[in-house]
């Protein structure tokens, strides 16, 4: 009896531990790999496609569901350098082991995309998700919607809605705010690491999307490309 007493206590101490009440901690309920700490895309989706306008709207059309070097590109801080226009690291202020570049230098229309898909628990009391992103894109002063340009999305999955308050849309132009000019070279703007964060709670029990998006210029003449790294 005193043997079965104690391996009760115990397991019940270990319980506490290991198993904190959702309702008043994040803990446990970090989702896996979202902050690219596995050093890879684990549970990310990745895309690949053409840019495209059409009757004055800038569509992509999506071709590739995997992963493409130097597309979608995991920099390890060790191994990190300084981005070529923007003079910031290529890694995240934040301390972290790894970020995301999303995009290239490379000129033919392309988009890229990364998305992770995560049902907040329903009992869940405070959920929120932090991220840092820096922007780099060339403006060469087509129209709108034919310009480089970077995303960032929430999607309420559950209902098929965008959270609009918590997703941005940067289409570059020299009027842009918070965006500076390359020494590098005039043609391209910056934006250097800035954070982010987004208060999910009221979305308990629902299936969020996070997406980030980068597309080139329509001409496939002009870059566009970010780096992104959530925690």
């Amino acid at each position: 009896v005193m043997y079965c007493s104690n391996v009760i206590k115990v397991f019940f101490f270990f319980f506490i531990i290991v198993f904190p009440n959702r309702g008043n901690s994040q803990g446990g309920l970090c989702p896996p790999n979202m902050d690219f700490e596995f050093g890879n895309f684990t549970n990310w989706q990745c895309r690949t496609g053409k840019v495209l306008a059409t009757g004055g709207i800038n569509n992509i059309d999506w071709t590739g569901t995997v992963q493409v070097n130097d597309r979608h590109t995991i920099i390890k801080a060790s191994d990190a350098k300084t981005d070529l226009y923007g003079k910031f690291p290529e890694v995240s202020p934040n301390g972290k082991g790894y970020s995301v570049r999303l995009g290239n230098g490379d000129v033919y229309a392309e988009a890229e995309s990364i998305t992770y898909v995560y049902d907040i628990p329903v009992n869940t009391a405070t959920f929120s998700i932090s991220y840092n992103y820096a922007v780099v894109f060339q403006n060469p002063g087509h129209e709108f919607f034919e310009q480089p340009r970077f995303r960032a999305n929430v999607y309420n999955v559950t209902d098929n809605v965008l959270i609009d308050c918590v997703s941005f849309d940067f289409t570059s132009a020299a009027t842009l705010p918070g965006f500076k000019i390359s020494s590098a070279d005039p043609t391209v703007l910056y934006k250097d690491w800035t954070p982010v964060t987004l208060d999910l709670a009221v979305y308990a029990g629902k299936r969020i999307k996070l997406e980030f998006i980068t597309s080139d210029c329509t001409f496939e003449a002009h870059f566009g490309y970010a780096y992104v790294d959530v925690s």
